[in-house]
């Protein structure tokens, strides 16, 4: 029987600096990402070439997982990613920029959708409607793990009351890097923020080994433990060396509730491209560190 209670759907494609929008082809090819001191495997990119061909991933005991992410292409452009349930994201695009995304069920209705603004050739806004938690997978590709989860928690408290959500994210840009972003909650019904979310992002001049990537860390590997941070933050071309994250909550009777965290992060690179990753958080209610390992293919 399948693990149902930890699969996901197709993650969202964003692209960054990338020529074309949808276009996965780093220089350098990721081929694992692990956690923690002892290494314990997350994820694992499989290449046919200059192409991702899946994606898969691996529970809390080492396990490969039954979640699989397969990609469609129209030439070298991702256009859907099928999950190995049935379900799938569906991407489409205006030209090189991407314009929309839409989640399926395996029976192919659609689930959530998210239409992409562009601002002088960059993504600056993304609005989704649909069900909390299909609109949470987004946010959980945008942001570090330590603010996806306070999202995450945020918009699950609202899902019992509201069968349908519309989040808007958007996107101030330095260069090729997003140094600001804010996310609204908003109840579709009158338009009511329930909730808002603000993220600042400091960086080096390194490179981003999943920049421009859809590939998205699964559940399982939230659940593996506070060392199991975000992967990364596709949208930016090199590496964030800070974060501040300032969440603010609307409670009952209009009063607002607000949370602030920071993390930094430090780097050992092999050339350009980071090999180790250390975050400590130095405020707020993740405190202690988290580590990464990346692998790349020969």
């Amino acid at each position: 029987m399948k693990k149902i209670a930890f699969a996901l759907l197709a993650a969202v494609l964003l692209c960054c600096s990338c020529e074309k929008e949808g276009v996965f082809n780093p220089k350098r090819k990721i081929s694992m990402i692990r956690a923690g001191e002892s290494q314990q495997p997350i994820m694992e990119y499989v290449w046919d070439g200059n192409k991702l061909a899946y994606e898969k991933f691996y529970d809390p005991d080492g396990s490969i997982n039954d979640v699989v992410l397969t990609p469609e292409y129209d030439g070298n452009r991702i256009v859907r990613v099928n999950e190995s349930d049935g379900s799938y994201a569906e991407y489409k695009y205006d030209g090189k920029f991407l314009s929309e995304i839409i989640w399926h069920l395996n029976d192919g209705v659609s689930v959530s959708q998210g239409k992409v603004t562009h601002k002088n050739g960059k993504i600056s806004e993304i609005s989704m409607t649909g069900a909390p938690e299909y609109n949470a997978k987004l946010m959980r590709r945008l942001f570090p793990k330590n603010v996806a989860d306070k999202a995450f928690r945020m918009i699950k408290e609202h899902s019992n009351a509201k069968l349908w959500m519309e989040l808007i994210y958007r996107f101030e840009w330095t260069g090729d890097n997003v140094t600001k972003m804010t996310c609204e909650i908003k109840d579709p019904n009158d338009g009511t923020v329930m909730d808002f979310l603000t993220c600042t992002f400091e960086y080096d001049n390194m490179l981003n080994p999943t920049c421009c990537s859809w590939a998205e860390f699964s559940d399982q590997a939230n659940m593996l433990s506070t060392l199991a941070v975000g992967l990364d933050m596709n949208l930016s071309k090199n590496n964030f060396t800070k974060v501040i994250t300032t969440m603010e909550l609307v409670i009952w009777g209009g009063q607002t509730e607000q949370m602030t965290d920071t993390m930094t992060y430090t780097y050992e690179y092999d050339g350009k491209y980071p090999t180790k990753r250390v975050g400590t958080s130095v405020t707020g209610e993740f405190e202690g560190m988290d580590v990464l390992y990346y692998e790349y293919t020969k």
